[in-house]
């Protein structure tokens, strides 16, 4: 894999998180960046059950987000703490 060095970062509005745009954002950013590319924050979704603490699981969601990883071919990291 070579990288070119450069950073891009995107800022992406409440407004995306709010009326459920964010994902169909992400697969257009997918079809503008031809190298590799990361993408972190908080989106307030989880995978899978174990992963959440406190409320009630959303199946439907769960299977857009895989839906939009797999999309964007994202992988999920791990991650452990509070």
């Amino acid at each position: 894999m070579e990288l070119d060095g450069s950073v891009r970062v995107c800022m992406l509005p409440q407004i995306l998180f709010v009326e459920g745009g964010l994902w169909m954002h992400l697969s257009f950013l997918t079809s503008t960046i031809t190298g590799p590319w990361l993408v972190m924050g908080d989106f307030n979704e989880t995978i899978l059950p174990s992963d959440q603490r406190g409320g009630i699981f959303n199946h439907q969601r769960a299977i857009e987000l895989l839906q939009v990883m797999e999309n964007c071919n994202l992988v999920d990291l791990t991650t452990t703490g509070g």
